[in-house]
């Protein structure tokens, strides 16, 4: 019964939130907020790597344009490290996307059934 359970256990629950209300609700302590916060760091970090390896790539793709190809295999090593950096740049969004779909539904599943099934879906998606 659930009159039986510890009061803390039955506490800290988030049910009918505004989306504003959710986003406030980063800032406390609810039985969600483990599961926000370990998706939301990664999440960050990814998007960051992302956005190094896209600078990295486009530069990469700059320094192609630019070079003669006269070297034997040189060309060959340069496509290769291009490939490497696109593999390594959709990993970092694939992760990255996972994270943080992961995180918004944890953060705002909580404001209607319509939003927690869409939200549910997105995260599974991600994953």
């Amino acid at each position: 019964r659930i009159e039986d359970t510890p009061s803390w256990l039955r506490s800290g629950y988030r049910v009918g939130f505004s989306i504003p209300a959710c986003l406030r609700s980063l800032f406390t302590i609810h039985n969600e907020t483990g599961n926000i916060y370990t998706h939301m760091l990664p999440s960050l970090m990814f998007f960051w790597a992302l956005l190094l390896n896209l600078s990295s790539l486009l530069a990469s793709l700059s320094n192609a344009d630019e070079a003669d190809g006269s070297v034997s295999g040189v060309e060959d090593s340069r496509i290769t490290g291009i490939v490497d950096k696109v593999i390594l740049c959709l990993y970092c969004f694939s992760v990255a996307f996972c994270m943080a779909s992961s995180s918004l539904f944890h953060t705002c599943g909580c404001h209607s059934e319509s939003t927690w099934k869409s939200l549910l879906r997105c995260d599974m998606n991600g994953i």
